[in-house]
């Protein structure tokens, strides 16, 4: 992740976030780690990492309580970088709302921001095609 193991190692995941991690992911991370409570239960979300030089990760932590301790929990902790798949699934979206000769708007993306509720009230509403 742009680090070395000695900088790894000498931050605090006593908490399972990242240092790196977005704000954002972080507290919703921070937010599903509380939904641990049994043995057993499992939790993960998909997080945001910016390293140091700059470049985007896409991880997926996921988090297993394995047992809680009177000392604290002993969570078992999975990270898997999926940015590849984000990236992907990303360009395919965009390519499923977007001609692809004139990289404009098609008919599917209409539809989907005609469905948003901020045009609910519209009484009169119309789109204008030219050529």
């Amino acid at each position: 992740m742009g680090a070395s193991d000695a900088q790894l190692q000498a931050q605090d995941w006593s908490q399972g976030i990242c240092p790196l991690m977005d704000i954002d992911d972080a507290v919703k991370l921070a937010r599903r780690m509380g939904e641990l409570s049994h043995a057993g239960d499992t939790v993960s979300a998909v997080c945001h990492i910016v390293q140091r030089d700059g470049s985007t990760r896409f991880v997926n932590s996921i988090n297993r309580l394995v047992a809680p301790t009177g000392e604290g929990d002993i969570i078992q902790k999975l990270v898997l970088d999926i940015t590849e798949h984000v990236e992907i699934e990303r360009a395919l979206v965009k390519i499923s709302y977007e001609d692809a000769l004139t990289h404009l708007f098609n008919r599917s993306r209409f539809r989907r921001d005609l469905e948003n509720e901020r045009f609910a009230g519209a009484q009169h509403l119309g789109i204008a095609y030219s050529r």
